[in-house]
C-alpha cells in the first residue's frame, strides 16, 4: 500500500538527554545529514524503463533503470553524454581546452578556438517523437567577431545563430524548446565559422522538458560524469530532484538563474513492491488485444507524462458502446485500473471487470482537464475489463489500464503485446547504525490507502524486523520490539491524509508507545530489541517517506510515556 512520510524537523536536536542518533532529509537525495557509517544504495536489477514518479506538478515521470525515486520533487534530467566537452564529436579544425575561468571563478570552463572554418564540438542525442528539449549553455565570446553557431536540440542538427546574442561576458543562453519528430541527430554543441575564433562555454544542459508546465525556462545545471554514485542523489548520473521551483527566467534568449520557492508538494523516497500489470496494450486502445463494440479507439492523447500521442481517445459511435480486453488468468484478488480524462460529453462513463456483470459508473470522478484514477477490485479467474459510453459520441481519453494482484492500484506499469513484471524497489539500508535498546523518533505518515492487510508490513526495520509497522487491521500503525505489539487503530481516516507519528521504546522502564497526530496508544511491555542496522522499508504497494529521524534516548514528550 503506496504511503508517504515526512519526519518532524523540530525539537531534540541536542543536549545530552536526548541527542539525535540519525536524520535522513529523504526529500531529494538518498544522503543522510547525520549518522555514521554507509548507505546501501538501491540495486533493482530491472534493466526497463517500467517505473515512474509523479513529479511537482503532477506529471507521471519515466525513470530510469536503477534510478531512486522522489514523489512530489521537481526532476531535471540532462541528456548530454558527458560534461566533458572534450569527448564530444568534432571536426579536426579546433581545438578544445579546459582552463578557463568560469562563472563561479575557477578554472573550469571550456575554450573552444577554430583552427579552420566551420568548426565544430557537438554532443549527439536521437530523441523520440514528441520529445520537448530545453538546450542551454553558458558562454562567452573569447576572440573574433565571426558567426557563432548553437546546435539547438532540433532534428537533424538543427542551429540557431547566436551571434548577436553573444558578448565577452558570461551569458547562460537558451534557443527555446524544440520538438523531435524522431527524426535524430538531435544536438547540443557550438559551430565557428570563422578560421581562428573562439568562445569559452560552461555547463551544457540538454533537458527534457516534455509535458512541463514551463517549457522555455531551463532549469539548474545537472552534470554527467563528474560525480560518483549516488551522483545528485538518485543513484543515476544525469538526473536530480529539487525542492524548490524553477526560480530562473529568460528574456531575449538570456536565462537569468535566480532561487525558487519551496514546494509543497514532496512527499519523499518511494519504493514499491513487485508487480506484474497484466494489461496488454495498456495506453493504446486502438489494439486489437481490446474488442471494441460501438467504440472506437485511437492512440492519439496526451498522458498522464505528458507525452503526446502516448494515450488513447476512446469515442462513442452509438449509445452503450465497450471497449473489453480478456485475460486468460487462474483466480485471483485482482485491481483493475484506469487513469480516465472525459474528452467531450456529459453521458455516463462505467467501468467494469467482469464482462459487464457488474458495471461501476465513474461520471462523477473524471473532469476534462486532469486524469482520474479509477479502480476496481474482484477475486475471479479471467477478467474481462473495460468501459462502458453510455451517449453516442461522447469521448473519453484513457491511459495506464492496469490489472495487478497487488489489491491497490500502483504506480503505472507499461505494457505492450505481453504482461510486464515491475521489480521491487530495492530497500535504502543505514549500515552500522547501532540503534540503541532505548530509542524514540518521529515522522509524518500519509498512506495512500484505507484497506487491510493480509500481513503485518514494516515501515522502519530497527533490526531483525522490529520496528514500526502497518498491522492487519484497517488503518492501523503498530511498534514491535520481537515479541510485544503496541497498536494504534485508526490512525487515518481516509487515503492521502497526513498524521504525525511519534514512538518510543525505554529500556529502563520496561514501555513502548506509539501515537498519530497526538492521539498514543496504551503504553505497553517493551523487552528491548538490538539492531546493526536499520532500513526503510518499501510496503507492497509503495512508499514515500521524508526525514528520518532515529534518537538514542526516549523523547521528551512524557504525555506519550505516560
Amino acid at each position: 500500500m503506496r504511503y508517504n512520510t515526512r519526519l518532524n524537523r523540530r525539537g531534540g536536536e541536542s543536549g545530552l538527554s536526548n541527542p539525535l542518533l540519525f536524520r535522513a532529509p529523504m526529500l531529494e537525495s538518498t544522503t543522510y545529514e547525520k549518522g555514521v557509517g554507509p548507505v546501501t544504495r538501491p540495486t533493482i536489477g530491472d534493466a526497463n524503463l517500467d517505473r515512474y514518479v509523479q513529479d511537482n506538478e503532477g506529471i507521471w515521470r519515466g525513470v530510469l533503470a536503477e534510478e531512486t525515486r522522489f514523489k512530489g520533487a521537481r526532476r531535471v534530467y540532462n541528456l548530454i553524454s558527458d560534461s566533458d566537452v572534450s569527448t564530444w564529436a568534432t571536426t579536426s579544425n579546433n581545438t578544445t581546452v579546459i582552463g578557463a575561468t568560469d562563472p563561479d571563478g575557477r578554472a573550469t570552463a571550456y575554450t573552444i578556438t577554430a583552427t579552420d572554418a566551420s568548426a565544430f564540438r557537438v554532443d549527439v542525442q536521437t530523441l523520440s517523437s514528441g520529445d520537448d528539449v530545453l538546450n542551454s549553455v553558458w558562454i562567452r565570446r573569447r576572440t573574433g567577431t565571426g558567426t557563432i553557431e548553437f546546435y539547438d536540440g532540433s532534428d537533424g542538427n538543427g542551429l540557431t545563430n547566436i551571434t548577436s546574442v553573444i558578448t565577452s561576458s558570461w551569458q547562460r543562453i537558451t534557443p527555446g524548446k524544440k520538438t523531435s519528430a524522431g527524426g535524430g541527430s538531435n544536438d547540443i554543441g557550438i559551430k565557428i565559422i570563422t578560421s581562428g575564433d573562439a568562445v569559452d562555454i560552461w555547463h551544457p544542459q540538454m533537458e527534457l522538458v516534455t509535458g512541463q508546465l514551463d517549457t522555455t525556462t531551463p532549469s539548474e545545471y545537472v552534470s554527467v560524469g563528474v560525480l560518483s554514485a549516488p551522483y545528485h542523489g538518485l543513484n543515476v548520473d544525469g538526473v536530480k530532484a529539487f525542492t524548490t521551483d524553477n526560480g530562473n527566467s529568460v528574456s531575449s534568449n538570456v536565462v537569468t538563474e535566480a532561487a525558487g520557492a519551496a514546494l509543497t508538494t514532496l512527499k519523499g523516497y518511494f519504493s514499491e513492491g513487485q508487480a506484474i500489470n497484466n494489461a496488454i496494450q495498456n495506453r493504446d486502445f486502438s489494439n486489437v488485444a481490446w474488442a471494441k463494440t460501438n467504440i472506437t479507439g485511437a492512440k492519439d492523447a496526451v498522458g498522464i507524462d505528458g507525452q503526446p500521442n502516448s494515450a488513447s481517445t476512446l469515442t462513442a459511435t452509438a449509445g452503450n458502446g465497450t471497449a473489453f480486453q480478456t485475460v486468460t488468468i487462474v483466480s485471483a484478488a485482482f485491481n483493475t485500473s484506469f487513469w480516465v480524462r472525459r474528452k467531450t460529453g456529459t453521458g455516463v462513463i462505467s467501468i467494469t471487470d467482469d464482462n459487464g456483470g457488474n458495471y461501476t459508473a465513474i461520471t462523477s470522478l473524471i473532469n476534462s482537464s486532469t486524469y482520474t484514477l479509477v479502480e476496481i477490485n474482484r477475486t475471479q479467474a479471467n477478467p474481462v475489463f473495460g468501459f462502458k459510453i453510455t451517449t453516442d459520441t461522447d469521448a473519453i481519453e484513457v491511459d495506464f489500464a492496469g490489472l495487478v494482484e497487488t489489491g491497490e492500484a500502483t504506480s503505472p506499469i507499461e505494457t505492450a503485446a505481453t504482461a510486464v513484471t515491475r521489480k521491487t524497489d530495492n530497500l535504502l539500508a543505514y549500515d552500522k547504525q547501532n540503534v540503541p535498546v532505548t530509542n524514540s523518533g518521529e515522522f509524518e505518515l500519509t498512506p495512500d490507502f484505507v484497506g487491510t492487510l493480509a500481513a503485518v508490513e514494516l515501515i522502519i526495520d530497527l533490526g531483525n524486523s522490529k520496528g514500526i509497522q502497518f498491522g492487519t487491521t484497517a488503518k492501523s500503525i503498530e511498534i514491535y520490539d520481537g515479541t510485544n505489539t503496541v497498536a494504534l487503530t485508526n490512525a487515518w481516516a481516509v487515503k492521502g491524509q497526513t498524521i504525525k507519528v511519534k514512538w518510543y521504546m525505554d529500556s529502563s522502564t520496561s514501555k513502548m508507545n506509539i501515537s498519530a497526530d497526538a492521539v498514543k496508544g496504551t503504553a505497553g511491555t517493551y523487552a528491548d530489541i538490538t539492531a546493526s542496522q536499520f532500513k526503510l522499508i518499501n510496503i507492497s504497494l509503495g512508499a514515500s517517506e521524508k526525514t528520518l529521524k532515529i534518537y538514542n534516548r526516549p523523547k521528551g514528550d512524557l504525555w506519550l510515556q505516560q
